[in-house]
């Protein structure tokens, strides 16, 4: 099982990581290695900065230009990978400033979704929203304060209060445009600094 350390910062668990993105039925070529690139890029097995080749991708994937790029175009606006002229397509640095400008958005933007949700969830909702921050504060690191819960999708508390606000624009950018950002941000810096130590 693999594990990221960083200093001053959680474990975090590739298993729940790989889980949330294999959850997800492709339908398409171009789903398909979407999702693999994705998870990827968020875990870190294609490295920050790193330049993306198409003839490299296409082969690897057993797949034809025309799904690949569709794929990235894709990653391309969930913020997972840039275009720059004249140098191709890259996956995205994580800097301490891209960080501070993805927070503000989220602050902002979650804060609405909150407050919406307050007025749209149900109260069996609501009852599962408690039985989910229940489950995540059994696990010893978080309850001793070393760690935040890490796993993705449906058992993320933040997702799951977005969801719950009913509003598809804010739905379409906090959990399709922005999410894998922040998640490559929580798995590959930690919210700490990029200290790693694989175990």
């Amino acid at each position: 099982m693999h594990h990221l350390a960083t200093k001053n910062a959680p474990f975090i668990d590739y298993v729940d990581i790989r889980r949330f993105f294999m959850q997800k039925d492709p339908v398409t070529a171009a789903d398909r290695v979407l999702l693999e690139i994705q998870r990827a890029i968020v875990v870190g097995e294609i490295a920050p900065g790193s330049k993306i080749s198409e003839p490299e991708l296409a082969k690897q994937f057993d797949l034809s230009r025309a799904p690949l790029r569709e794929a990235l175009a894709r990653l391309e606006r969930c913020h997972l990978i840039e275009r720059i002229p004249n140098a191709g397509a890259r996956v995205v640095k994580l800097t301490p400033e891209g960080l501070i400008s993805l927070y503000q958005i989220r602050e902002n933007l979650e804060g609405m979704a909150c407050r919406l949700a307050a007025l749209q969830m149900s109260d069996d909702v609501i009852k599962q929203m408690q039985d989910l921050l229940d489950q995540h504060l059994s696990t010893q690191r978080v309850r001793e304060g070393e760690s935040y819960y890490q796993e993705a999708g449906d058992v993320d508390f933040h997702y799951r209060i977005i969801q719950g606000s009913k509003n598809p624009y804010l739905i379409n950018i906090l959990c399709d445009e922005l999410y894998y950002l922040v998640r490559m941000y929580r798995v590959q810096m930690g919210m700490a600094g990029p200290y790693r130590d694989w175990e």
